[in-house]
């Protein structure tokens, strides 16, 4: 599976929420479309889990968490992120294979 990308604000994006009557202003986390479906958050970040080659699949297992909690804990690390992760200074500059994921 491949994964295809584009921020919150672009035409693109606003055009696949749409759908869902959904907008950026409501929005400040991971999204996923796929199949129809809509998922956010954490349940996004558990979808993306399960497409991922070596053991990250087994992240799903946190499935049988109410979502509201879930929730709680992508926020945690959400708002965070840069403390756990650390921040970049430079940008990576995609090669061609990957520049062509990312919809605009």
């Amino acid at each position: 599976m491949q994964f295809h990308f584009t921020t919150i604000q672009s035409k693109t994006a606003q055009k696949l929420l749409s759908k869902y009557t959904l907008n950026n202003e409501t929005l400040n986390s991971i999204v996923v479309i796929t199949d129809e479906k809509f998922l956010d958050k954490s349940d996004a970040v558990l979808y993306i889990a399960t497409k991922l080659k070596g053991l990250w699949f087994l992240l799903y297992i946190f499935k049988i968490l109410p979502k509201e909690f879930r929730d709680m804990c992508y926020n945690y690390i959400a708002k965070n992120r840069y403390r756990f992760f650390g921040k970049q200074d430079v940008w990576m500059i995609p090669s061609k294979e990957i520049e062509k994921r990312f919809l605009v």
